[in-house]
């Protein structure tokens, strides 16, 4: 009985580790997203990286105004901490991470 109870309980954790796997929206989702928000639909996606949640996009454009971008993306429901990063060669770093709950019913 003891050997049953603890095989359950693993499971359970895996269990409870797998569905907070699956709650963090997909990286398309989450580009998607960003790219609605921003204030210039010239501004490029230089680079990103996306992982537990933590979203860190580099953004390329001469004319970036990074107050607004930031502004933009922080009035977007789905992301959280929006602040700007490192100055990078040829473009802004921008960082934020992303609430779940708010994606819920459209993670994909």
């Amino acid at each position: 009985m003891r050997g049953a109870r603890a095989e359950l309980a693993a499971l359970n954790r895996r269990t409870e580790h797998l569905a907070g796997l699956l709650d963090i929206p997909s990286q398309a989702f989450v580009m998607a997203r960003v790219d609605q928000a921003l204030p210039d639909p010239t501004t490029e996606f230089r680079g990103w990286r996306y992982q537990r949640g933590e979203l860190v996009v580099i953004l390329g454009d001469r004319n970036l105004d990074t107050v607004a971008t930031v502004a933009a993306l922080q009035g977007e429901s789905l992301f959280t901490g929006v602040e700007p990063g490192q100055a990078q060669q040829g473009g802004m770093e921008i960082r934020l991470r992303v609430d779940p709950a708010a994606a819920r019913g459209g993670s994909g």
